[in-house]
């Protein structure tokens, strides 16, 4: 399997190897699903799509009926989850604000079957700081200059 497989827009993707842009970027997949992202992300797709590096043994997407993706970025793994088993509800924890647009606009775009949650999953429920390290690399804290406030809940609360 190559990029060219599952990426209908696979020479916009190589091309982005050498240019960067400001804002988001779409990929049209194969399958149908059109993803929005930032230029860096770029390989997650090919972590996801090509490389299947969430189809863990012993785990069939098509047999789960609710998915949690905690951090969810712009919703990658949803999508995925959701092209192999559309009639799962996958819960979506994203609290970066930019993501959470992009986020909310993939699953949207797509009729993914997603409830989407602007909160950070942590130890407990409250508000938090989250430092804002670059597109992919967040991260809680107690203060930060490039940071924003988000709200946090625990397991037990996603849970109920």
């Amino acid at each position: 399997m190559s990029l060219r497989s599952y990426n209908r827009d696979w020479i916009k993707y190589l091309s982005y190897r050498y240019r960067t842009s400001d804002g988001l970027i779409t990929f049209r997949l194969r399958n149908g699903q059109k993803i929005s992202m930032h230029p860096e992300s770029r390989f997650t797709l090919n972590e996801t799509y090509l490389d299947r590096v969430y189809d863990v043994p012993g785990v069939d997407w098509g047999s789960c009926r609710h998915v949690l993706d905690l951090g969810a970025n712009v919703g990658i793994f949803a999508l995925y989850v959701a092209s192999r088993n559309p009639l799962a509800t996958i819960y979506c924890f994203e609290p970066e604000s930019k993501n959470f647009d992009a986020l909310r606009t993939n699953i949207k775009s797509n009729k993914a079957s997603a409830r989407i949650y602007q909160m950070a999953v942590a130890a407990k429920c409250g508000k938090a700081r989250l430092e804002l390290r670059g597109p992919l690399n967040h991260r809680l804290s107690a203060a930060g200059d490039a940071s924003e406030s988000v709200e946090c809940v625990d397991l037990d609360a996603v849970h109920s």
